[in-house]
């Protein structure tokens, strides 16, 4: 497989949501072009739970919440097996980070093609509540393994936060 095949697998999502959508169009039609249809757009909308209302708007007119909503699903038209999400939250309210770390976890469960994610945060409550598995580059040991089982994890979620 070569590097351009590999990058079709992979979607990314930064904590930038401003700078991942164009401002000039509505979100719909941005979503379109990766999943293909101005249909399969509004399905990929539906499915972070953005309402019809929200789909023909255009990206400064949704809260935060909504717009890192917007660009995980235009991540998703292109139906990647890894989706890498750096810092996704660090932008948002708690309620607006409980909403795309719900839309996240959906996404992986309800996934029939097996879709990955990675979670890249300083928020380890983000992080327990969507991964199983959590590996910290704090001690220095990328190794470390912080499931929330481990006395580590405790350790670390009462130093950060």
């Amino acid at each position: 497989m070569g590097t351009v095949e590999r990058r079709g697998k992979v979607g990314v999502i930064s904590q930038d949501s401003f700078g991942a959508l164009n401002p000039l169009q509505r979100v719909d039609k941005q979503v379109a072009l990766t999943a293909g249809s101005i249909e399969n757009a509004h399905e990929l909308l539906a499915q972070v739970s953005l309402t019809p209302e929200l789909f023909s708007r255009y990206p400064l007119e949704l809260s935060g919440g909504q717009r890192q909503r917007a660009a995980i699903a235009f991540a998703l038209g292109a139906r990647p097996q890894l989706l890498l999400c750096d810092e996704v939250t660090s932008a948002l309210d708690p309620i607006a980070t409980a909403e795309v770390v719900r839309t996240l976890r959906k996404l992986v469960t309800d996934s029939r093609d097996g879709m990955s994610i990675v979670f890249i945060s300083h928020d380890l409550g983000a992080a327990k509540a969507l991964c199983p598995d959590v590996i910290t580059l704090e001690p220095a040991d990328p190794n470390t393994d912080l499931t929330a089982a481990t006395a580590i994890f405790r350790k670390n979620w009462d130093d950060y936060s």
